[in-house]
């Protein structure tokens, strides 16, 4: 404690109580940390399983201060229950995401976001832009090369000779289609 007469700067003497108040709020009120985990949305969790929720926790607290197995029979029966409704709702719900997708494309792109899962980049690891590009042209360069020495390596005598079929009944005429022919014939494809 300072003595009144004690001459000090304002700094100091602010120091000292804010010291004596930190110590003070310590001794009869000390600060407590909680951890709190922030998740995303669940946007299949409904109103209907909050409830059956709420219902499961209740009996479980029960089952707990009681410790009847009565009570450990409905709080396993509620739980069951409320994971079956969790999957109902879930599956739900993703069936109506996935139902309007019109292709593949919108499907795979779907799946990667409730996956979570980021694009994968293909491309090599490299530190230098420059080295990248030089590696991945020397690459299409060899490709190139290659398919060039097997084209110039081919002879007429390996290839193989195309046999024509034999025309067993040649065509001469045409005959003109009906109307009747054309839609018989559009309407089997």
């Amino acid at each position: 404690m300072l003595s009144p007469g004690c001459l000090i700067s304002s700094d100091s003497a602010v120091e000292h109580y804010n010291t004596i108040l930190s110590v003070i709020l310590e001794k009869h009120a000390p600060s407590i940390h909680h951890q709190i985990v922030i998740r995303p949305n669940t946007e299949w969790f409904t109103f209907e399983m909050k409830a059956a929720k709420g219902v499961c926790m209740k009996l479980e607290r029960q089952y707990n201060r009681t410790g009847l197995t009565v009570h450990q029979d409905m709080y396993k029966h509620e739980r069951n229950q409320l994971h079956l409704i969790g999957e109902k709702v879930e599956v739900s719900y993703y069936n109506r995401k996935i139902e309007p997708t019109s292709n593949q494309k919108d499907l795979f792109r779907l799946i990667a976001s409730i996956s979570g899962s980021s694009p994968v980049q293909h491309l090599p690891q490299s530190s230098d832009s420059k080295t990248l590009t030089d590696r991945i042209a020397k690459f299409f360069v060899v490709k190139i090369d290659n398919i060039r020495n097997a084209v110039e390596s081919i002879t007429p005598e390996s290839l193989p000779v195309y046999q024509h079929p034999e025309i067993q009944q040649p065509l001469t005429t045409f005959g003109l289609l009906s109307e009747q022919d054309i839609d018989k014939l559009l309407g089997s494809i």
